[in-house]
């Protein structure tokens, strides 16, 4: 029995141009995934922001409604005692899954009133959401709240989200 063996046209296998062929292909996918991961992250922690601002507002709601209309004691930043601390307190039973209310993140500033005509700015922070009483949300500036025409059961939520490049942060206001 002959034995044949291979020459140069029978070998199996790839040319150089083929692989350099699959590698450029497989670059251009790899970058096309590592520019779609951040992106990604960033809208899932945006969303996170969001519910977290819609718990803590209906949080806010619920503390009213329980407390014959009361609005919640100050806490968080400056004020002394975080935002659930004890059992009474405003986020006790809330889960959060971004902001942490045992810090300054949730800060709700003291009950006000509507007697002096007030415009409540927010420094946009990605970190912070802010609660403020009798006031509504501008329509014309996301990062301001104003007393103008806001009753006693008005409450708004001042907060940020990342902006998709790497600017400042973008202000929003939501309003219970």
């Amino acid at each position: 029995m002959k034995r044949k063996l291979p020459s140069s046209k029978d070998s199996a296998g790839f040319t150089i141009i083929e692989t350099l062929i699959v590698l450029a292909i497989a670059a251009v996918i790899i970058s096309l995934v590592f520019l779609v991961l951040p992106t990604f992250f960033r809208n899932s922690r945006n969303n996170q922001r969001k519910q977290d601002v819609a718990a803590i507002l209906e949080a806010v709601s619920r503390y009213q409604v329980n407390d014959t209309g009361n609005f919640p004691s100050a806490c968080g930043g400056g004020a002394g005692s975080p935002c659930n601390s004890g059992a009474s307190s405003l986020l006790y039973y809330t889960k959060l899954s971004y902001y942490d209310a045992t810090s300054a993140n949730v800060v709700v500033l003291p009950q006000i009133g509507t007697a002096t005509p007030t415009t409540y700015t927010y420094t946009p922070n990605i970190d912070t959401v802010t609660i403020y009483n009798y006031a509504k949300c501008d329509p014309g500036n996301p990062s301001q709240a104003n007393n103008s025409g806001a009753s006693y059961t008005d409450v708004v939520a001042l907060y940020a989200l990342e902006a998709s490049n790497a600017s400042a942060p973008i202000a929003q206001c939501r309003q219970l």
